[in-house]
């Protein structure tokens, strides 16, 4: 009987002592695949492309040559989007709209322009968006994994680049963004 609690002990302990190792583990390898499925990273020179805006405006992004620039890459059908762009619109983009030397620009992964509007209007969705049909604009950035935000200050060059969202991390992102426009 001894042996049998011995065994059973045993075996409960190293079940248990694992398991954090196995999320540690996972934990790594979602950080790896992150870091591999990202193309430009902080340092990194921001590509120059054209987009539309969903009011029709056209820009490019050297147009913003000399401003702090937030990039956001979203999708429909991604949850931790729809949690992240309300706040995104709140904490940042009413807070900064005003400013002159700085410009965020939300875009839509895969979407066309009907699409999105669609979606504006669900959500309330009030700062400027984009769309994406061909991912020809995110593929500049990343091959996969959405939301992205990314910063990109006076001179062109990355800041910032973050992927995925929580409560915590986005305060991170706001801190950044503050340092970055002061």
């Amino acid at each position: 009987m001894r042996q049998l609690f011995f065994i059973a002990a045993t075996v409960a302990f190293c079940a248990c002592s694992g398991s954090p190792d196995k999320k540690q583990s996972k934990q790594a390898d979602e950080n790896r695949e992150t870091i591999e499925a990202t193309i430009l990273k902080e340092g990194d020179s921001a590509p120059d492309f054209k987009f539309t805006t969903l009011n029709g405006e056209e820009h490019q992004l050297s147009d913003f040559k000399g401003k702090t620039v937030f990039i956001n890459f979203f999708a429909q059908a991604c949850p931790l989007c729809i949690k992240e762009l309300p706040v995104l619109e709140s904490k940042i983009y009413n807070k900064y709209k005003n400013r002159e030397d700085f410009v965020l620009i939300a875009i839509g992964r895969e979407h066309s322009s009907d699409q999105l509007k669609q979606f504006v209007k669900k959500y309330n969705v009030n700062m400027p968006v984009a769309p994406d049909v061909d991912r020809s604009r995110y593929s500049l950035f990343a091959t996969k994994f959405i939301p992205r935000n990314i910063l990109i200050n006076k001179e062109g060059k990355i800041v910032m680049h973050k992927v995925g969202y929580s409560e915590e991390e986005f305060n991170e992102v706001i801190k950044i963004v503050e340092q970055e426009i002061k």
